[in-house]
C-alpha cells in the first residue's frame, strides 16, 4: 500500500523535487497513476477537480525525460518527447506551471501553445526544442499566407501523449476539425505513443 511519495518508485532527485514543492502524502490518483505510466501503460484516470491530477501525470513524465533508462530519455535530442493536450488556456498554463516547479531543476523544458495567440512567440518556444509541448486543442489552426507545417518535425515515434479534462479537450478537438490543416492533436495521434486520458 502507498503510504507516502517514499513508496513509489521515484528517484532521489524526484523525491527531493516533491518535498520543495510541499507535497508530502500522495493522493488516490497518484497512488494509482503514477506506477502505470512510469511503466509506458496507456492510462484512463478519474478524478474530480483538486485532487492532484495534474501532478499524477506531470511526475512521471519529468521521471521519464530525465531517467537514465528510461524510453523518453534514450530520445533525447530529438526535441519534444511529451504532449499534454488541455481544453483551455489556464489549464494550459497551470499544466506548464507544475512542469516547471517539478522538472526545470532537471533540465526538463516546457512550452505553452495556445489557439488564437500570436504565433510567432509560440513558434520560437518551438525551435528551442522543448522537452514538453503543453497545447490547446485549437492551435496552429490559423496561420496565415503560411505554407510550413510547424508540426511536422513533432514528438518522434515513442513519445508520450496525455490528455487532461479529456472529454472537454476531445469536444475542443471535435470543433475544429473542419479545418482541412492538419493540428498538433492530429498530428501526434498518428505516431506511436504511449497514452493517458485525466477526466
Amino acid at each position: 500500500m502507498v503510504r507516502n511519495f517514499n513508496d513509489l518508485p521515484l528517484t532521489p532527485a524526484m523525491h527531493e523535487t516533491i518535498a520543495r514543492a510541499g507535497y508530502f502524502t500522495p493522493t488516490p490518483i497518484q497512488t494509482q497513476a503514477i506506477g502505470p505510466i512510469l511503466e509506458g501503460r496507456d492510462l484512463i484516470g478519474c478524478a474530480q477537480t483538486g485532487t492532484g491530477k495534474t501532478a499524477a501525470f506531470v511526475i512521471p513524465t519529468v521521471e521519464l525525460l530525465v531517467g537514465a533508462d528510461s524510453r523518453l530519455a534514450k530520445l533525447g535530442g530529438a526535441g519534444p518527447r511529451a504532449l499534454v493536450l488541455a481544453p483551455t488556456r489556464e489549464l494550459a498554463l497551470q499544466i506548464a506551471e507544475t512542469f516547471d516547479l517539478l522538472g526545470r531543476a532537471q533540465g526538463v523544458k516546457t512550452v505553452v501553445l495556445i489557439g488564437g495567440e500570436s504565433m510567432g512567440p509560440q513558434l520560437a518556444g518551438l525551435q528551442r526544442r522543448p522537452d514538453v509541448i503543453v497545447a490547446t486543442p485549437r492551435w496552429g489552426r490559423s496561420s496565415p499566407g503560411s505554407s510550413a507545417d510547424p508540426t511536422s518535425s513533432w514528438p518522434p515515434p515513442g513519445g508520450c501523449s496525455i490528455i487532461s479534462s479529456a472529454g472537454r479537450s476531445v469536444s475542443a478537438r471535435s470543433a475544429s476539425s473542419s479545418s482541412t490543416r492538419p493540428t498538433a492533436c492530429s498530428t501526434w495521434a498518428s505516431r506511436p505513443r504511449s497514452s493517458a486520458f485525466f477526466a
